[in-house]
């Protein structure tokens, strides 16, 4: 639970770097680079199982699995090295949002396929469909009312309600998006877009650092825990 904070915490303060203009600009590379990006490595990596001889469900998802870009451990290692604010950075972090909604829309066909062995079109429809109006209705009412709300908290002057205020808004998005079936990092990152629209949000990034540093710290600890490193000798090979 704490590592789910530590997601939250990070793609909400990676977010605020990204007000929705800056996001706008890239767009259309963004979407090239994802879309030729993650199908073509679900391509080879499928390709690569069949050769090793894995079943076609093993296949299948173990290629949409190493078809996804870590957009958490990516921003982290950027924001570490000072580039988070470069347009390099904001290419990779557009890329990782728009793979997430390719993937999500994958998994939904797989697991059709595997439940029922058929791919039925209103399950893809309805997939793509949520993800879409999630971003849509963030981006469009959110822009209209979060910076707003930020602002008139803003005014007055107390440092503690500004951060109850906007790590709020980060988990309400979180919450809202969690409950769609979309991942948390997703909707946390888009609360911070939000953010980023408001006249304080420099003061909120430097009041949320210390929180994102603590729970992000957590939240690589337990990937740690996760592994079996008694494995290793086994699995290397093929991986």
């Amino acid at each position: 639970m704490f590592a789910e904070i530590g997601v939250i915490l990070l793609l909400f303060v990676v977010g605020m770097e990204f007000p929705i203009e800056k996001l706008r600009k890239i767009g259309k590379r963004a979407l090239v680079i994802a879309f030729s990006e993650g199908l073509d490595t679900f391509a080879i990596g499928f390709l690569v199982c069949q050769a090793v001889n894995y079943s076609l469900a093993d296949s299948l998802f173990l290629a949409l699995a190493i078809s996804v870009t870590s957009t958490v451990i990516v921003m982290r290692i950027l924001d570490e090295l000072g580039m988070i604010k470069d347009e390099t950075s904001i290419i990779i972090l557009s890329v990782a949002v728009i793979e997430d909604i390719i993937i999500i829309s994958m998994l939904a066909i797989l697991q059709s396929v595997s439940s029922t062995g058929g791919v039925y079109s209103i399950d893809l429809v309805i997939s793509i469909g949520t993800v879409l109006a999630f971003i849509g209705g963030a981006l469009f009412v959110g822009s209209k009312t979060v910076p707003k709300f930020v602002n008139l908290i803003g005014k007055t002057n107390q440092h503690d309600v500004l951060v109850v205020a906007i790590v709020g808004v980060a988990f309400g998005l979180s919450f809202l998006a969690f409950e769609i079936g979309i991942s948390v990092a997703n909707g946390a990152f888009f609360a911070g877009v939000l953010i980023a629209e408001s006249k304080v949000h420099s003061v909120t990034r430097v009041l949320t650092s210390p929180l994102k540093d603590m729970f992000g710290v957590i939240f690589f600890v337990s990937m740690g825990a996760l592994m079996d490193i008694t494995k290793i000798p086994a699995l290397i090979l093929p991986a």
